[in-house]
């Protein structure tokens, strides 16, 4: 998908906390299903501008920067609005224009729009933010749906529609937008490709990398703070820690959530027994998603191995895949294999294209054609009918079923979608990195040995259950 363009966005918008939010610190907002945003970092923006190629499939897309604006209404309610960057000037404008309150766009009248008199697109779930005359923010979800749950027993947050770590983040990035707000309110966000939209219930783990997380750059304080988590966790021990997860729980219908404080007390057994929980959907395991994380982050981990000079310290990695299962009720399952028949029948016809050859592809795709129509008309009452009468009816009447059967029987066999993604570049470099006076050789060492944990715990499970 390219990049968010004027054309595709030019009215504003108001943001929302995503829903599937599961580590950091910084909010991420959602712009449309697939987009999200989150408050631009100079050094992690020049990151996603000029990522290699080689790395582009295990991160994010980088999809521009849009403004974000703080309106605040007379009863402390707060929205953010998302503006395309060609509307930076006019809000300056408008900010500093007689009338203004001057106070970061705070509306002085409750029937005035907190989008700068500009219609906006609202989204469908909400969340509900206000500021207490003391300063502090309440942060509600409108979404009554209880799909989240904390495992942690001294949380007191529950996130309904939205994990709680999502609100919790959108709180602290509200406070500081209040704390650091200009006259014209107006903040800068960069657009990501949102990769929990492609699952239907995103089962997410949320990974800190490497043995070092602070960077060339940071003050001395922060620099042993820093050295002292990973002392104490499974950074040093194993080259990763938990930083957030959640799980979807079939048995509940709901996500079981966890959060970085829960990652920081874990042992090297204990993390052991986190990606157990990762893989349990309270039924069961999920060791169909096993293999294919394994061969992802094997593949990852060559990738990387390559990238001379880089050093993504504080980075996180994300693992993820469906919490729903590849199993279908009958009538849907049958739509979807007419459809993958049809495709793979056609594609099964491109052998070399002479004059007797293309006569003979027009006459079979014809009858694939013909075979996918009635096989939605017939296969139905067919359900009807036992096993052996369908198998010979269907024998019968379909001159490719033969064909057909083994094309079901590979699409089955398909491995579930698992993705892999680098996430968290603020404190990354490299050589010629903005300038930068430190100069690493080599891969990033202290990352790869946690991959290199990462597979070979997930290889201990797949070993002790086959």
């Amino acid at each position: 998908m390219p990049e968010i363009m004027e054309s595709t966005f030019s009215q504003p918008i108001q943001l929302e906390p995503i829903p599937h939010q599961v580590g950091g610190h910084s909010s991420m907002l959602q712009l449309d299903k697939s987009t999200l945003c989150k408050p631009l970092v100079t050094r992690e923006h020049h990151f996603y501008q000029k990522v290699p190629d080689e790395m582009k499939e295990f991160t994010p897309q980088y999809r521009g920067a849009i403004l974000v604006a703080v309106k605040e209404d007379s009863d402390g309610n707060l929205t953010l609005i998302g503006y395309p960057p060609s509307c930076e000037e006019k809000l300056k404008q408008e900010a500093y224009s007689p009338g203004s309150s001057g106070e970061g766009g705070k509306s002085d009248s409750d029937s005035e729009t907190p989008a700068h008199n500009t219609r906006f697109r609202s989204s469908q779930e909400g969340v509900r933010v206000r500021i207490r005359q003391s300063g502090t923010i309440d942060i509600e979800s409108r979404n009554s749906s209880e799909m989240f749950h904390d495992a942690d027993p001294k949380s007191q947050t529950e996130g309904a529609g939205h994990n709680p770590w999502s609100l919790l983040c959108h709180k602290w990035t509200l406070t500081k937008m209040k704390r650091n707000m200009t006259e014209s309110g107006i903040f800068k966000f960069i657009l990501l490709e949102n990769i929990t939209s492609q699952f239907h219930f995103p089962c997410i783990l949320d990974l800190k990398m490497g043995t070092r997380q602070h960077g060339d750059e940071e003050d001395e304080r922060k620099r042993h703070r820093k050295i002292d988590r990973c002392e104490t966790t499974t950074s040093k021990s194993l080259g990763v820690r938990v930083s957030g997860m959640q799980v979807y729980q079939s048995n509940s219908g709901r996500f079981m959530c966890r959060n970085k404080y829960y990652g920081r007390s874990l042992t090297v057994e204990g993390f052991r027994e986190a990606l157990y929980q990762f893989l349990y959907n309270g039924y069961k395991l999920r060791m169909d998603v096993v293999e294919p994380m394994i061969e992802r982050l094997e593949q990852f981990h060559k990738m990387l191995s390559m990238q001379h000079t880089f050093r993504f310290y504080s980075s996180s990695l994300l693992l993820l895949y469906d919490g729903k299962e590849r199993t279908m009720e009958p009538r849907q399952a049958l739509s979807k294999e007419v459809k993958d028949v049809g495709k793979e029948s056609k594609r099964s016809l491109s052998y070399d294209e002479t004059k007797d050859t293309k006569s003979r592809k027009r006459s079979l795709v014809s009858d694939v054609d013909t075979e996918i129509a009635a096989k939605m008309s017939q296969s139905l009452d067919s359900m009807d009918c036992s096993p052996e009468q369908s198998r010979n009816q269907e024998h019968v009447s379909n001159p490719h079923t033969q064909n057909k059967d083994k094309v079901l029987k590979a699409a089955q066999k398909r491995p579930p979608k698992v993705d892999v993604r680098m996430i968290d570049f603020a404190h990354t470099t490299h050589k010629g990195f903005r300038g930068d006076r430190t100069e690493h050789s080599g891969p990033d060492k202290g990352y790869l040995f946690g991959i290199e944990s990462l597979i070979k715990v997930f290889q201990e499970i797949r070993d002790m259950h086959t």
